[in-house]
């Protein structure tokens, strides 16, 4: 997985566990 994935997964992971 890129690292750029990584960070939109992230992302998408953060808003959701708001």
């Amino acid at each position: 997985m890129s690292i750029y994935h990584q960070i939109k997964a992230a992302k998408y992971n953060r808003a959701a566990a708001s």
